[in-house]
């Protein structure tokens, strides 16, 4: 086998790969913020990726959601995630960018929802430096379904998310303080 031909197939080899760790559902078990309050209901649905940094976001976002009196479920996005929203009065749906999409299996479940019902929809994404297009996709894909988004944001590993700080904080400190600012921003409703 020639050098050229055996480089070519290992980098074939490593994207498929790549592509599956990317694609495939990671279930987890279901996480309940500040399920004693009395406050409307928040469903957020997320596809964990392979890093840490979306978990932690969501997470942040989730935090700033029930430190504002929402109840929050945390869900993954799977065949098994509800798809009855009648109990939530907002969702947040939430995804790394790979290959500038959100991940497919957050796409799956939005279209396995069918209709949103009219509910206010937090789009959260985060990305190594490019989620616009991705951004764009999940627009499209909850107003197709009924949804009213209420708040959209990517926040970034490697671009900046926040120029005049990021020579004094590290970047995934801004990025986590944006995500609960965020979700601190928004008003329980019923």
């Amino acid at each position: 086998m020639r050098p050229v031909t055996a480089i070519s197939l290992v980098v074939a080899l490593a994207a498929a790969v790549l592509i599956v760790l990317t694609e495939r559902e990671q279930p987890r078990p279901p996480e309940e913020l500040n399920a004693i309050a009395s406050g409307p209901a928040a469903l957020v649905v997320y596809h964990p990726g392979l890093s840490d940094f979306p978990d932690s976001v969501v997470r942040a976002f989730a935090g700033g959601l029930a430190e504002r009196g929402w109840r929050v479920r945390i869900e993954t996005a799977s065949r098994n995630t509800p798809v009855d929203l009648s109990q939530f009065q907002l969702v947040v749906l939430a995804s790394p960018v790979y290959w500038w999409m959100p991940a497919r299996p957050l796409t799956n479940y939005v279209r396995r929802v069918g209709d949103l019902g009219g509910r206010p929809t937090v789009v959260l994404l985060t990305a190594a430096g490019q989620g616009d297009r991705a951004l764009d996709v999940m627009r499209r894909l909850v107003e197709r379904r009924n949804g009213h988004i209420k708040r959209a944001l990517v926040l970034y590993t490697m671009r900046p998310n926040d120029e005049a700080r990021i020579s004094k904080v590290p970047n995934r400190t801004i990025a986590l303080e944006l995500a609960h600012a965020a979700g601190a921003a928004i008003p329980p409703s019923r």
